[in-house]
């Protein structure tokens, strides 16, 4: 995996200055959570591209379930041109996890909660984050939600806007100190994570979108 895949990675994934958001009334927000935001049936795939290097990351459903901690997850294959390798996405009620989806196994431990699905807009809740061994702690805000969102030549509707602001415990050099990384991104109904920008001390340093998917 190439460097700038790999960064945009450990920083999460995935703001609306390069898309057009407007507000969707196709369908009602159900506060149920009964709303799925990560198709899981075998052979649903997804391809994303970084807009700074043209690197690819490829997504497959498996259809294969297993059980961690009391969460339960579907596998996916994960691939780039030079790597690959399974990763997971589960739900617990309203709670949506990753767990080595989108990045390797030995960057991020345990499994990440990027998405409360039961939750309104302005909602925010923590989580611990560690990259080898790097702590650091993330807050996370439903910025908005059902809105109809651009991404290239494709419009979806029903996304929502989530974001990660992260302090890490400790900055790699060449960081300045006290700097914030901040990762915006965007999950549509019944199709998944679609756009994501990540800045860091406010300099936008990675982009990446879904450019091709197929969910039978």
């Amino acid at each position: 995996m190439r460097k700038t895949i790999r960064y945009t990675c450990f920083l999460l994934l995935l703001t609306a200055v390069a898309c057009r958001e407007e507000k969707s009334t196709e369908r009602p927000y159900d506060p149920t959570g009964n709303m799925d935001y990560q198709p899981v049936k075998k052979g649903a795939s997804w391809q994303y591209v970084s807009a700074q290097s043209s690197d690819t990351l490829s997504m497959q459903a498996t259809g294969e379930q297993t059980t961690r901690d009391g969460i339960s997850y579907f596998a996916f294959t994960m691939s780039t041109a030079d790597s690959s390798w399974t990763g997971y996405m589960g739900k617990s009620g309203v709670d949506y996890y990753l767990l080595n989806s989108f990045f390797p196994p030995d960057f991020i431990s345990g499994p990440l909660l990027y998405l409360k699905d039961g939750s309104p807009a302005d909602s925010s809740w923590t989580q611990r984050l560690s990259y080898k061994g790097i702590g650091g702690t993330a807050q996370f805000v439903i910025l908005d939600r059902e809105i109809s969102l651009q991404v290239g030549s494709q419009t979806f509707p029903q996304v929502v806007h989530v974001q990660m602001n992260l302090a890490p415990d400790y900055l790699p050099p060449g960081f300045p100190a006290e700097t914030t990384l901040t990762a915006d991104y965007y999950i549509a109904r019944d199709v998944g994570i679609v756009y994501m920008v990540i800045r860091a001390g406010g300099v936008k340093v990675e982009e990446t979108r879904l450019v091709d998917y197929e969910i039978p």
